[in-house]
């Protein structure tokens, strides 16, 4: 049975068996130089004739030059996050006066004394806010109160 393609198609196709066949090379396409871009003007390259400009064979004149990068900038840095930031803010040093004296101290030992005057002053929410940190951070310090009732104590 015969294949319904047109003629245009068996054309074509018999013009590509005939292009790759081994015993004849292939043609190639002449090199052409496109010049670059110089102030605003396009100027033509100045390359020897015989060099072909193709895949993996740029144009001489638009390569990297000697000693510069092809990404002068280098990989962006990765952002900090939010814990990275108040770390860095919290281990930050300032210099604060105090009984006439300059002292250089880190910001989270100025919260940590404010934190505690609050509390020693009655400030309920200050001592909460202390004593839950304590606990997280510093694990129960009290020891176990363990209550023993005697015989004679449950009368009461």
């Amino acid at each position: 049975m015969r294949s319904r393609r047109s003629v245009s198609q068996q054309g074509r196709s018999l013009a590509t068996k005939l292009s790759q066949s081994p015993d004849r090379p292939r043609p190639r396409a002449a090199p052409v130089s496109r010049g670059f871009k110089e102030m605003g003007k396009w100027r033509r390259s100045a390359q020897p004739p015989d060099y072909e400009v193709g895949y993996g064979r740029p144009p001489k004149d638009t390569r990297f030059q000697p000693g510069r990068s092809g990404n002068p900038r280098g990989r962006p840095r990765k952002q900090k996050t939010i814990g990275a930031l108040i770390d860095k803010a919290l281990s930050r040093r300032v210099t604060i006066q105090e009984n006439g004296r300059t002292k250089h101290v880190l910001v989270k030992d100025i919260i940590t004394t404010q934190l505690t005057n609050k509390a020693a002053k009655g400030e309920l929410r200050a001592t909460k806010l202390l004593l839950d940190l304590r606990d997280r951070y510093c694990g129960p310090t009290e020891a176990a109160i363990e209550i023993r009732l005697l015989p004679g104590d449950k009368q009461l």
